[in-house]
């Protein structure tokens, strides 16, 4: 097989449209942890390394464990072939080695980079049980939903690779809430598709309507919870675009989910990198 076909593929399943949500968080908690300016952190080893691996190895990992379990399943999901890669047979062997190398280079930077360790290990070993079995929790409502917390896993790697505390508790739910609720939000335009697959997931056991309702409930929860903590405002406002587009969905045709939800990608780069300016703005008050 040809390299540079071999490449493409490795490329298009990591899923570039998502990178964001793995790399963006890994910098928006690097950027929140910084205690001073200090534009040398950007150069710093653990820096780049962790950010490389949250650009692509990370989401091979994530995305072609995917593929690889859910074989039997994506061909009831009208996104592949379309919006997403459909795994050929010729090219299942190589993506279990691709898996299995970023399984190793996790192990190695957890060990060379100790404080980050137990989180990275954590990101991994959810990352691969939402969709291997035995744990498979992509199959089993509303643990789905609550095992995404994982995505929000970078941003605390990143925040722990400049100061030796956690972030604070007024923030650490918000981060949790987020992932949840995004994953919801992403797995009801698979509705049919999983009912088709077998596969009883948050969304399907709620349906459409319900899970924008659950979806808007979550966002608002966090959204409030960030503005009367008074942090960062008043660029927190913001945030109410998470909220306001469930609701936008469940009343306006024009906003279809199948639609909207693939400027989602778009919608979380934009807000992150937003905040991260003001992160570094900030530390030269």
């Amino acid at each position: 097989m040809k390299n540079n076909r071999l490449l493409n593929f490795f490329y298009k399943t990591s899923r570039p449209k998502f990178w964001s949500y793995l790399f963006g968080t890994f910098l928006f908690g690097f950027f929140a942890g910084l205690q001073e300016p200090n534009p040398l952190a950007l150069l710093d080893w653990k820096f780049l390394l962790l950010l490389i691996f949250f650009i692509f190895p990370a989401n091979l990992f994530v995305y072609g464990v995917n593929d690889l379990a859910d074989e039997d399943t994506d061909k009831f999901n009208p996104k592949k072939g379309k919006q997403e890669n459909l795994l050929e047979k010729s090219f299942r062997k190589y993506l279990f080695y691709g898996v299995i190398v970023v399984v190793i280079l996790s192990l190695i930077i957890a060990y060379a980079i100790p404080q980050i360790a137990l989180w990275l290990i954590g990101f991994m070993i959810l990352g691969g049980s939402y969709s291997l079995p035995p744990a498979r929790f992509k199959k089993r409502p509303f643990i789905d939903s609550l095992s995404n917390i994982f995505y929000a896993f970078p941003g605390i790697i990143g925040f722990l690779i400049n100061t030796p505390t956690l972030p604070s508790l007024q923030i650490i739910p918000i981060l949790f809430i987020f992932p949840v609720a995004m994953h919801l939000y992403s797995a009801i335009p698979d509705i049919e598709a999983d009912k088709k697959a077998g596969l009883k997931t948050t969304a399907v056991i709620l349906g459409k309507n319900i899970s924008l309702i659950v979806c808007n409930i979550l966002w608002l929860a966090a959204f409030l919870w960030i503005l009367n903590s008074g942090y960062l405002f008043p660029f927190t406002l913001l945030l109410i675009v998470y909220p306001t587009l469930p609701l936008l969905n469940l009343n306006l045709k024009k906003f279809d989910i199948n639609k909207t939800y693939w400027f989602f990608p778009y919608i979380n780069f934009i807000i992150g990198f937003i905040f991260s300016i003001i992160f570094v703005i900030n530390l030269y008050r």
